[in-house]
């Protein structure tokens, strides 16, 4: 009986959209990845420069290696890093909203919960940039 309710609420929820809640979050990987894609060029110009001149290797063999490590680790490393983020994030009682009244609860919502931000939805518009640039850390050691 309780698989059966909750299919016919799934369904009333696709035909009647506005008795849906759309409070499930805001998994910041989809709303950061097409910039981590878009800044790849750059960034493998950059080191392709610096370690071609660097370990005085070829412009062309420096950018091939570079552009393959920065390639896997983007796609693969990226994504596999935000998802063991946002497992420790469940894990440790970071999946619940504590609101965003004080100072420290802002401080928690964006570093804390960056990896899958509550839907505060009057905070939203400052909360993704914040959070995006606190995932920069650990993005960069993935």
């Amino acid at each position: 009986m309780y698989k059966s309710k909750k299919t016919i609420l799934a369904f009333l929820a696709l035909v009647i959209p506005g008795i849906a809640k759309a409070n499930a979050g805001v998994p910041m990987l989809f709303l950061a990845m097409p910039a981590y894609l878009i800044s790849l060029v750059p960034i493998i110009a950059i080191e392709a420069t610096y370690i071609s001149k660097s370990l005085e290797l070829s412009l062309g063999q420096s950018l091939k290696t570079v552009s393959i490590s920065n390639v896997v680790s983007t796609i693969i490393g990226v994504p596999l890093n935000w998802f063991l983020l946002v497992l420790v994030q469940m894990v440790t009682g970071g999946g619940s909203a504590y609101g965003t009244d004080s100072f420290m609860g802002k401080v928690l919502a964006v570093t804390w919960q960056a990896p899958w931000l509550i839907p505060y939805e009057k905070d939203l518009n400052w909360m993704i940039p914040i959070a995006d640039l606190v995932l920069l850390i650990p993005f960069f050691f993935a």
